[in-house]
């Protein structure tokens, strides 16, 4: 049984730690908190923490949901298809998955713990993939849910021209893009910031990212779906996209459709793959006439925040029927 007394609605702590690759779910975490979830600790295996650690991932990998969730409505974070992660709070919760890195190299493995823990309701950041998942699980309920942020973090009010970083590459790098523009820039004595040796992050703290991306006129995005061929399949907005807008800088990359359709235009000038370091030498030297685009794009920024998928997820879930 549940040791806890169940809770309308809560969200299971993630604790991923303050790193450049857990801001997201620190940010929707915070979300989740702000409309109304309460936040459960994973329950304690009462055993030490290793041991504990590995009987989660052998049940895991091989327990359905046998209590068949009569507890907390409860949304659980998964960074990938994590099984360990619900047990054993995903067997005796009604339990909901919002789902990043839902890549086609890890289909089967999601596909199997859909099934193991009869999820009900299931969030994917991309539609490609809600998509499939939908026709693999018709009776699932599956939710495009995209990535947001936290706006108000950001400092958008220095203008482009007065910004002293001229191009920022964050994280993954498009390495085609990255060698044809780096040494054009490197002639012209421009500022240009990307991890050097890859691996090595730009801004080591989340106040030195946010101060750098103020300061950035170009921010470089390419969703995974280019920069990694075999993730072709599903293509998704990441978090970096909603960050350099939130921050007044200019975004060149590709856009992801799911933007195109979230904002109803293109907030991102499509990068010219022919001739990269032409462009960007342009956009530079007309740096100006893109300040329009900034403050359209801000504005849009702030109508898809973490909040408002936190806020969304809250009516789905609170309107869902108790399972069989």
């Amino acid at each position: 049984m549940n040791p806890g007394a169940p809770v309308s609605l809560a969200y299971l702590d993630a604790s991923p730690g303050n790193v450049p690759s857990a801001y997201t779910e620190l940010d929707f975490q915070t979300a989740l908190r702000s409309a109304g979830f309460e936040m459960r600790r994973p329950t304690s295996m009462g055993i030490p923490e290793t041991a504990s650690h590995q009987l989660r991932r052998a049940l895991g990998r091989v327990v359905g949901n046998l209590s068949n969730g009569r507890g907390s409505k409860l949304l659980c974070l998964m960074m990938g298809p994590a099984g360990a992660r619900l047990v054993p709070d995903g067997i005796w919760n009604r339990c909901a998955l919002h789902c990043w890195d839902t890549w086609p190299e890890n289909f089967s493995v999601w596909d199997s713990l859909f099934t193991r823990f009869r999820t009900q309701i299931a969030f994917f950041t991309s539609r490609q993939a809600r998509d499939r998942f939908q026709s693999r699980f018709p009776g699932m309920k599956c939710c495009w849910m995209p990535d947001g942020s936290n706006p108000g973090a950001h400092h958008p009010e220095k203008l482009l021209a007065d910004r002293i970083i001229d191009v920022l590459e964050l994280g993954r790098r498009h390495h085609p893009y990255h060698a044809a523009i780096a040494p054009q820039l490197l002639r012209d004595g421009r500022k240009h910031l990307f991890e050097s040796p890859p691996g090595k992050v730009v801004f080591p703290r989340r106040e030195e990212m946010l101060n750098g991306l103020a300061d950035s006129k170009i921010v470089v995005c390419f969703p995974s779906s280019v920069t990694l061929p075999d993730r072709a399949a599903i293509e998704t907005i990441t978090p970096r996209y909603f960050e350099a807008m939130a921050s007044g800088s200019i975004v060149v990359g590709h856009c992801p459709t799911d933007l195109i359709e979230l904002f109803g235009y293109n907030p991102v000038i499509e990068a010219d793959l022919e001739n990269p370091a032409a462009q960007i030498a342009r956009i530079l030297s007309s740096i100006e006439e893109h300040q329009p685009l900034i403050r359209r794009n801000l504005e849009k920024v702030y109508e898809n925040t973490w909040l408002h998928r936190a806020r969304a997820a809250k009516l789905i879930l609170e309107a869902a029927d108790p399972p069989a």
